[in-house]
């Protein structure tokens, strides 16, 4: 049963913004270049999070530790 979930989980996470994106180029003839900005904008923002608030953190509790 939790396989099924998994499965259906990752379907469903994958699926529906592809066919929301798929919609959304066939009815306002917008360009693919749109949404792989946008994949490649989330990738980085995911990737460069954890080291920017490492950073942060690191630096606020230096500054309240004195």
């Amino acid at each position: 049963m939790d396989a099924i979930v998994r499965l259906l989980n990752a379907l469903i996470m994958l699926g529906l913004p592809l066919f929301l994106a798929i919609g959304l180029v066939r009815r306002y003839a917008l360009s693919w270049k749109l949404f792989f900005y946008g994949a490649i904008a989330f990738a980085l923002s995911q990737i460069l999070e954890i080291p920017f608030n490492r950073f942060l953190l690191l630096h606020l509790v230096g500054q309240i530790n004195g």
